[in-house]
């Protein structure tokens, strides 16, 4: 998904006063190594 398009749709909606988290935690059910190696992997560049 465009994240243009995605800021585009909640511009729309959203108010001055909202705010959006997201989160991008991909290790919620692993073992804490496998959880660190997972959540650094979509940052770290080919």
């Amino acid at each position: 998904m465009d994240p243009k398009e995605v800021a585009e749709a909640l511009g729309q909606e959203l108010g001055r006063e909202d705010l959006v988290v997201a989160s991008s935690d991909l290790s919620h059910y692993h073992p804490d190594p496998i959880a660190r190696a997972l959540n650094q992997k979509p940052w770290k560049r080919p």
